[in-house]
Order: C-alpha cells, then structure tokens, then sequence
C-alpha cells in the first residue's frame, strides 16, 4: 500500500490506541524533557516504547509524533550497521553498551512493524517521508478521526438501566481460546463443526521456518496426529507432518472451548439482530442454563417482559422482524407482546 499522502497515512495512524503509563524526568534534559512511557495498540497487538519531549513546548505525545519517532528507528537498520551505530554514538559521548541497547531497540521496532504490522521496508520509509513533511497535517487527520470514533462509540454506548450488561461485555468475558480473533469472525448461522475444521485448516503454517519453529514446543500433537491416522502418507516429510499436528492442535484447542463459543454465537445473533443489552437474568440463562451440543443448533432465548432487552434500531433478519420505536439516543426498550420468544434457528 502507498502511504505517499497524508490522507493514507492519516488513516493507518488512525487505528492505533495509545496509553501514557508513566511518566518521569529524563535524564538528559531533566528541566526541560520528560520520558513517556507509552504502550501503542492495533489489531490486538501491543507494542511498549519510551519517548521524550518537552510538554511545555509540544503538549503530551500523540500517536503521530511516536509512531514517527519509531519509524525512523526503524530506518536505522538500513542506514548503519551495528559497528557504524555504536561508533556514530561514541563520538557523541554515549557509551558503546548503551549504543547496543539503542540499536537492539531499534531492532525490536523494526520487527514489530514489520512481523505484526506487516510493513514493509519501503511502506516505513514512505510513512517517515510524509510525517516528515506534513506531520501537522497527518496529526489533525488523525486527531479528527479520534474525535469521530469516540462520539460514535458514546453513542452506540449509552448509559445502561440497572440489572443490564451489554451483548459486548458478556461476549468479551467468554473464554474463546488462542484463537478468539477467528472465531469473532465465525458466523453461527452454518454448522460450527465444519467452521471449527475449516478454522483449523486456515490456520496452518505454509512457511517451513514458521513449522519447525512451532514444533520444539508442540511435540504432543505429533503423537495426537499420528493417532488420529492422519500421518500416514506423509512420514518422512517432515513440514507435512507438522502442518498435521498444527490442525489437530488448533481443532483441539476449539473443541476445548466449545461451550463458550457456542454462547459467543447466540449472543452473536442477538447482536446481529440489533440488541445491544438484555437483563442479567437472561444473560445467566444464555450463559449457564442453556445446553450445547457440538452440534450447536443455537436455542431460542426467550424474555418475559418488554424491558428484557434493549435494541439499537429495527432490523430484519431471515425474514423475521422486531418492531422498535428508536429515542434520539438510538437506543430503545424492545416493544412487543409481553412474552416474546426469539428463535435463533433459521
């Protein structure tokens, strides 16, 4: 992707959650400089740095500031080697083992956006380009979206009646497994047995070093697959072997997690029908009086009073519709007959 403008790098910057965790004097400029510690988040992946500047002249960091910073430690690697680094350093008065620490510093930067942000070495050099030139630019791009993005998340976040919990909350305190992002992406209309292999089978690795650097932790599942027959044809080809051991690991650690994932899927398909809360009384019968089979034909939830569930809006699905009537703040009481059963069931 070119991030050559700033209205494509406003939006990867964009994406990102920063945290101030502490903050303290740095120690080569303590009357001016404070040392931020920060910790940058995307995608689930988290990534903790420092950071120095003078907040009397700058206000405190933003994510443009750090993540520029960060690229251009990236860079680093490219334009010195480690010898050339430590001695650039030394003639600057800074000890050659602190040299190494900066330069290993750098090292990690340059992994992390490249292995978890999947940048490439030509993608960072364009995105130090351009907040080089139009850093202020980027900044109030970046800065809009932020405002934009907490509206709406005030909005679709309302302040909730006593006795209710959020579809969101109940989903995020369910215990998913290692792979919790794959199965938000489910969709629990289809037979979540043929999810759970296809889910598997996805994510085996293609590349060799990725295999055999998995397998020194992992040896079990080499007997697991070999007990499950599934070796035979592929003994003496050792990636294939692996990728067999992957697949029974991964569709292990899914089948562990069944019975959460199931509730993770009803509660989907509320979600998907609009309601955004129910009452804690029917998130305990969705969550420990309902039973799941691995078969998983999601049961029908049933609510005894219009106030059981809160919805964002009207929204038909399968045919089947809710009738709500919306406040200004998009969210409304469910009006229906006083007893409503919502079948999860195509």
């Amino acid at each position: 992707m070119a991030y050559d403008t700033t209205e494509a790098v406003a939006k990867f910057l964009s994406g990102f959650q920063m945290e101030i965790t502490n903050r303290e004097r740095d120690t080569v400029a303590p009357d001016y400089y404070v040392k931020y510690s920060l910790t940058l988040s995307k995608g689930g992946k988290d990534f903790s740095t420092t950071f120095a500047s003078d907040p009397r002249a700058f206000g405190e960091p933003t994510v443009t500031q750090v993540f520029s910073a960060l690229a251009d430690d990236a860079l680093t690697l490219r334009k010195y080697s480690t010898d050339e680094f430590v001695d650039k350093l030394y003639a600057q008065g800074v000890k050659p083992s602190a040299a190494l620490r900066a330069y290993d510093s750098c090292k990690e930067t340059n992994l992390w956006m490249q292995d978890e942000l999947y940048l490439s070495g030509w993608e960072i050099e364009e995105i130090s380009k351009t907040l080089t030139k139009h850093g202020d630019e980027v900044n109030t791009l970046v800065e809009k979206a932020a405002s934009e993005r907490a509206a709406r998340y005030a909005y679709d976040h309302p302040k909730l009646p006593k006795g209710f919990v959020t579809i969101e909350q109940l989903q995020g305190d369910l215990d998913l497994g290692d792979l919790r992002d794959e199965v938000e992406d489910f969709d629990f209309d289809g037979d979540i047995t043929e999810a759970f292999g296809e889910t598997a089978e996805y994510k085996v690795d293609d590349n060799y070093h990725a295999l055999l650097t998995w397998l020194p932790d992992h040896t079990e599942w080499l007997e697991e697959a070999e007990f499950d027959g599934l070796l035979e044809g592929c003994k003496g080809d050792i990636y294939q072997m692996v990728r067999m051991a992957q697949y029974v690991c991964f569709k292990a650690d899914l089948y562990d997690h069944c019975e959460d994932i199931c509730r993770y899927g009803t509660l989907d398909q509320l979600r998907d029908m609009g309601v955004y809360a129910i009452r804690e009384s029917l998130a305990d019968e969705i969550l420990n009086d309902l039973s799941y089979d691995e078969d998983y034909a999601p049961p029908p939830v049933t609510w005894s009073s219009p106030s059981d569930a809160l919805l964002r809006n009207t929204r038909k699905r399968k045919g089947r519709s809710l009738t709500t009537s919306l406040p200004a703040n998009g969210v409304c009481i469910l009006s229906t007959p006083e007893s409503v059963t919502v079948s999860m069931v195509a």
